[in-house]
């Protein structure tokens, strides 16, 4: 995922921990890799790799695109401590996607996302393709500390699909 000595643990992070039609690819995620509003911070632990955050710095709002860890990792906290640091850290709104309900582990996500202060925004959103020949993907936005109105549901939306998704 990033050019340096663990690209290779984490795109086998990225592969695994997410659906293909919510991913990009190699070529997609390399090209992204230079632009200076996306970051990846990688996570260690004695040394090696065990999970990602993956975000952009959109002017208005934090946008987390993927945070993911190792099966070997998950399950023992390292989630809610790094993502409850990377908040501490930044001074803006923090956005996210999330896959609606449809079985335990969609419903465990979210309530995970909600421990740490997220709240989930019922209004529909569908995450555009990655590519031109793939489905766009029926997911809901998650807000870190309150809920957004409709307004800035739309502002957030056409932003994402502006500055993220058009990102071909």
């Amino acid at each position: 995922m990033i050019p340096n000595k663990h690209s290779e643990e984490l795109w086998e992070i990225y592969q695994n921990s997410f659906p293909e039609n919510e991913r990009r690819t190699l070529k997609q995620q390399k090209k992204i890799m230079n632009n200076r509003r996306y970051t990846v911070i990688p996570y260690l632990n004695r040394d090696e790799v065990i999970g990602f955050l993956a975000y952009w710095d959109l002017s208005d709002f934090i946008f987390i695109e993927h945070f993911a860890f190792s099966s070997k990792a998950r399950g023992k906290g390292f989630g809610s401590k790094y993502l409850k640091r990377f908040l501490k850290k930044v001074d803006k709104p923090v956005v996210l996607e999330v896959e609606p309900v449809t079985d335990n582990i969609t419903f465990r996500r979210i309530c995970f996302y909600n421990k740490l202060g997220f709240k989930l925004n019922e209004y529909d959103y569908c995450q555009p393709a990655f590519e031109k020949n793939k489905q766009p993907v029926i997911l809901q936005l998650m807000t870190h500390n309150k809920k957004l109105k409709y307004k800035e549901f739309q502002f957030v939306k056409g932003k994402l699909y502006r500055d993220i998704y058009n990102y071909y």
